[in-house]
């Protein structure tokens, strides 16, 4: 049997002076309208949830385009429905840590008695991901020198994608789909936005599609090519079947 959440309410202290989160003009409060939100809490030692009481105040900013705006709860993050706490632990476990969605969803519920689904967790991750440039992101992850090249085809997305991983920590560095036509031109353009990125490998890890090898060459010259494990094991067993078929 799993343990009933205790639910905590919370009443925000509602001060004399507010500023417009839209337009920025500090006025007198002047109440508007009120709802009530479950948030879910990091706790670890039984289930906790929050009912917050959320208090809309008009904005009395004639210019103002919205009209009224929520005042902060401090620890809840606006339109989410986790604490500010309960957020940075899963998105430094997606970041810091390499781990997946799956795994801190479970987690969450094992360690803390809160869930969050997959999909919560990814846009916690885009979340944060969205306040960096791409080149920002790069240098945050300190790429090792590693780089595995790949394509694959989702099996949501029904067209194929080319990816670059780091190939020592694992980690997915950037994808993005592929037109029909997958010509030597498009893994050059690939691999060229990852070296104008600040991605400068010392070695490339890739399959037997035969545009890599002359593609790594004119990006990368001085980095060296190796085949997979996977591909290099698979072409061993090929050789070895048509050796058999040889021999009389």
């Amino acid at each position: 049997m799993f343990n009933i959440p205790k639910i905590r309410i919370v009443e925000p202290q509602i001060p004399k002076w507010v500023q417009c989160s839209y337009c920025g003009t500090r006025q007198k409060f002047k109440k508007k309208t009120e709802y009530w939100r479950t948030v879910k809490v990091l706790h670890l030692e039984h289930p906790m949830l929050l009912r917050v009481r959320m208090i809309c105040a008009k904005c009395q900013n004639p210019e103002c385009s919205h009209g009224s705006f929520t005042l902060p709860i401090a620890g809840v993050e606006y339109y989410q429905r986790a604490t500010s706490q309960l957020m940075r632990e899963g998105i430094a476990e997606i970041v810091e840590d390499n781990v997946t969605l799956e795994r801190i969803a479970k987690r969450f519920f094992r360690t803390f008695n809160t869930t969050s689904s997959k999909s919560t967790l990814a846009r916690w991750k885009h979340g944060l991901a969205d306040k960096y440039e791409f080149p920002e992101i790069i240098k945050r992850l300190e790429f090792s020198g590693a780089l595995c090249l790949d394509e694959c085809m989702p099996r949501r997305g029904g067209h194929y994608e080319q990816i670059a991983g780091e190939a020592k920590k694992i980690r997915i560095l950037y994808l993005e789909p592929v037109p029909e036509f997958y010509g030597r031109g498009v893994t050059e353009a690939f691999c060229q936005k990852l070296n104008q990125w600040g991605i400068k490998p010392y070695g490339v890890i890739f399959d037997l599609l035969t545009a890599f090898p002359k593609v790594i060459a004119k990006v990368w010259p001085e980095a060296f090519c190796q085949f997979d494990h996977y591909q290099c094991k698979a072409m061993d067993m090929a050789s070895l079947k048509e050796c058999s078929r040889s021999v009389p």
